[in-house]
C-alpha cells in the first residue's frame, strides 16, 4: 500500500506527570496525556493508556479503516 496525505495521518502524543497535592496532600501523582490530531488540532485527554488505543482505533474505524482486535 502507497503511503499518501489520504491515508497518513499523524498524531502527537503527550504524557506527563500530574501532581495531586492540591486535591489532596496524601494523593500520588497520577499519569496524564493528550493526543493531538496533527492534521486538524484537535486534541483528547486521557488518564488511562487503554484510551489511547481507544481513540486511536476509533478514528480509524470512522475513516474507513480496520483495526485487528487483540486476542483474549
Amino acid at each position: 500500500m502507497a503511503f499518501t496525505k489520504e491515508t497518513t495521518k499523524s498524531f502527537i502524543v503527550r504524557v506527563w506527570l500530574e501532581p495531586r497535592e492540591r486535591e489532596h496532600e496524601d494523593l500520588k501523582p497520577e499519569w496524564r496525556g493528550v493526543i493531538e490530531n496533527a492534521g486538524n488540532g484537535e486534541r483528547v485527554y486521557f488518564n488511562q493508556l487503554d484510551q489511547v488505543t481507544i481513540y486511536l482505533t476509533s478514528f480509524i474505524e470512522a475513516i474507513g479503516g480496520t483495526v485487528d482486535k487483540p486476542h483474549p
